[in-house]
């Protein structure tokens, strides 16, 4: 669909591109499952960003018989895929903390003839509003919604009451990629050395202060004993 000028977010890589490879897929197999269902369906993505990413791609080389070069393109983020999905969700619900990022998700409400709903505000937040409101939360339309929620976010952005908020829903399909990187960079060789704040914002991304003995709890010397009488070297343990 044609629309304004599509400004560049830059993120990602090709791994990117096959995350959102297999999440379409996965949309177009969940609307084209429910689609005589009677259900009233939902794309929900909490950290939208502009809907594009910006990616270089190289192009040229000896077997096109041109010079190598970068070239910049602006391909689909995740709500422009979503929003090509046919059959189409009842509902599309975009969040996006940047104010900037936020206004040009607005400008698909001009290109995209569905129901979409931008809300620029922290995604945690946002989504306890969207869970705790109807129709989700009552009413006479309550118990017919289904989605899917895409949480791709920047760092450790999700906490753990989120997650066990949709859990609770018992509606909604949910997509994490946790964010592993920036989790191992908050941990040090000793407990020691993670300062207070880290510590806190791994407790709200593990939903508790277990991850302290899970990550830094001592281990025995030697042979890894295994259940069943057995050793790390094949050897049965009298």
């Amino acid at each position: 669909m044609g629309g304004k000028k599509r400004i560049a977010h830059r993120f990602g890589g090709v791994w990117t591109e096959i995350k959102l490879r297999a999440l379409t897929d996965y949309l177009g197999f969940y609307q084209n499952a429910l689609k005589n269902q009677g259900f009233e369906t939902w794309y929900i993505d909490a950290f939208a960003g502009t809907g594009d990413r910006h990616a270089e791609l190289k192009r040229g080389g000896i077997f096109e018989n041109s010079p190598i070069e970068q070239v910049e393109h602006i391909l689909d983020g995740s709500a422009r895929k979503a929003l090509k999905i046919d059959p189409p969700f009842t509902h599309y619900w975009f969040s996006e903390q940047h104010r900037g990022r936020a206004k040009q998700l607005e400008e698909l409400k001009d290109q995209w003839p569905y129901d979409i709903q931008v809300k620029p505000g922290e995604a945690n937040a946002e989504l306890q509003t969207l869970f705790s409101s109807k129709p989700w939360s009552g009413g006479n339309k309550s118990g017919r919604q289904r989605g899917v929620v895409f949480l791709d976010p920047y760092g450790m952005s999700v906490d753990w009451k989120t997650l066990e908020m949709l859990a609770a829903t018992r509606r909604v399909d949910v997509w994490y990629l946790f964010p592993r990187a920036a989790v191992i960079h908050q941990l040090a060789n000793d407990l020691a050395g993670v300062d207070e704040g880290k510590r806190r914002a791994l407790a709200r991304i593990f939903g508790s202060e277990d991850w302290e003995e899970q990550f830094y709890s001592a281990q025995p010397a030697g042979r890894l004993h295994l259940p069943g009488g057995f050793d790390g070297a094949g050897v049965v343990n009298a």
